[in-house]
């Protein structure tokens, strides 16, 4: 899987924001949720998107991917046809690097047309009146209240926004109303319109957030880590050996490589304690510093060390 980090885009950003700083924050956002999935990752250059580039990618994702060229937008069109799945936040392709003109209708570049999802109301988050949206009254955990309260009539930088199953996570920055005949309605924050949605298109599927969670991420990566599960499962992503956790997004598994058909495996609990990990894998893992020793045979629970940082030579 990728995600997108397109020097061009990053310039524009500099150019209307006058930092990359908040651009470059989300792309780390996605970055470390997934490094704590143990999901391997590229980054994806527009260079690679102009070109067509995209083989070997099942999922991609686009974080704040406002600046877009026409051969980009349309290699993306056929990467998702093709089976693609993409995970994309608002106002994408909002300018046309080809023509040099903002779009009127999001997302941009004809992709609205073509994956039949628009953008209809789009707004800034601080201009939200969170105290008079329908979808957030009710049963609200108690720091979402408060936040609530605090902001008054106004909205701020980060929003509320209730996922399809009912669980509250915190939109940042952008808000954008969502519109489409055959749309998968994901997550809203009036209640009656989504903001987050999803919908086929050819063999693939896109996940469209109109807002920005790699931004919401410093106050809670939860909005970003539930439609990251959504897409991962659509493009049938698994962590590395099948990792899961007792204490999920603590653990990080990498697969190294080695000479005459030997393998080596680092593995980082940053747990401040013990817990127990199940992972698929064949043969004798051995730890050179901790002495941890594994029998592996097929789909295996074991035991790791409160704070551990291992290197493992495996014995096929």
């Amino acid at each position: 899987m990728g995600i997108c980090k397109s020097r061009k885009n990053e310039i524009f950003h500099f150019c209307t924001q006058g930092s990359v700083q908040p651009l470059n924050a989300a792309i780390d956002a996605y970055t470390n949720a997934l490094y704590w999935r143990s999901i391997p990752l590229e980054y994806v250059a527009g260079e690679r998107l102009e070109t067509g580039d995209l083989d070997g990618l099942s999922l991609l994702i686009m974080p704040s991917a406002y600046y877009l060229t026409d051969a980009e937008a349309e290699t993306l069109d056929r990467w998702v046809r093709a089976g693609g799945v993409l995970l994309t936040e608002a106002h994408l392709a909002g300018y046309s690097a080809t023509s040099g003109r903002h779009s009127r209708i999001l997302p941009g570049a004809g992709l609205a047309s073509s994956w039949g999802i628009r953008e209809t109301e789009s707004t800034s988050s601080h201009h939200l009146p969170c105290d008079e949206q329908q979808a957030v009254t009710g049963a609200l955990p108690d720091d979402v209240r408060k936040a609530l309260a605090a902001s008054g009539a106004a909205g701020g930088r980060f929003y509320p926004i209730r996922l399809a199953n009912g669980e509250i996570v915190w939109g940042a920055h952008r808000y954008a109303e969502l519109a489409g005949d055959h749309l998968t309605p994901e997550g809203s924050f009036t209640g009656d319109t989504p903001c987050l949605a999803s919908i086929a298109v050819g063999k693939g599927r896109v996940y469209y957030c109109g807002t920005s969670f790699g931004t919401a991420a410093e106050r809670s990566d939860a909005g970003l880590q539930a439609m990251l599960e959504k897409s991962l499962t659509a493009a049938n992503i698994a962590p590395v050996c099948r990792l899961t956790a007792e204490l999920p997004g603590t653990v990080h598994l990498d697969l190294l490589a080695g000479d005459s058909g030997s393998r080596f495996a680092v593995l980082i609990n940053r747990a401040n304690r013990e817990q127990t990990i199940t992972l698929e894998g064949q043969g004798r893992w051995q730890g050179l510093y901790t002495g941890l020793s594994w029998k592996m045979d097929g789909r295996t629970t074991v035991s790791v060390p409160a704070g551990c940082a291992e290197f493992f030579i495996l014995e096929i």
